[in-house]
């Protein structure tokens, strides 16, 4: 798949772009399912197209303070089958999503974003046949690595 990882990310800023509603109880959940075909680009040299089905349970929180700031917490975890459409292989794809945006009054925003998403090809004895993603952004810096393990 050419990025894996951007379907939760996609997911992630669908579930961030819901108005946000100050409430006695600021925490939405919601299982949203995923059906979709893509790119496996392991192994790098042979992959083929995968039709991906399963699910994501989001929870989303927003949280307003009386001196005029908020907060907003994502989480998303998402867990996947899929099906070979050339070879029939099985492929099992799980990862997590996890955002955290403060917004202090007069004062620049924070935000923390840890992301991973790892996908496997049951039944191969080779790991380059597996594929992960990580993505980890703070205030002082952004590290993103994937690749076929």
């Amino acid at each position: 798949m050419a990025k894996p990882f951007a379907v939760l990310a996609v997911l992630a800023v669908s579930a961030l772009a819901a108005p946000a509603v100050a409430s006695a109880d600021p925490t939405t959940q919601a299982n949203v399912p995923i059906s979709f075909t893509g790119w496996s680009q392991c192994p790098e040299l042979t992959g083929e197209q995968v039709a991906w089905e399963g699910m994501m349970h989001v929870t989303y929180s927003y949280t307003a303070n009386p001196a005029g700031g908020f907060r907003e917490l994502f989480h998303g975890n998402i867990h996947m089958t899929g099906v070979g459409l050339t070879t029939g292989d099985r492929y099992v794809a799980n990862g997590a999503s996890n955002l955290g945006e403060n917004y202090p009054p007069g004062s620049r925003a924070i935000a923390i974003d840890v992301e991973h998403f790892h996908a496997i090809h049951p039944g191969e004895t080779l790991s380059e046949d597996d594929y992960t993603s990580s993505i980890h952004l703070t205030r002082e810096r952004f590290v993103e690595q994937e690749g076929c393990s």
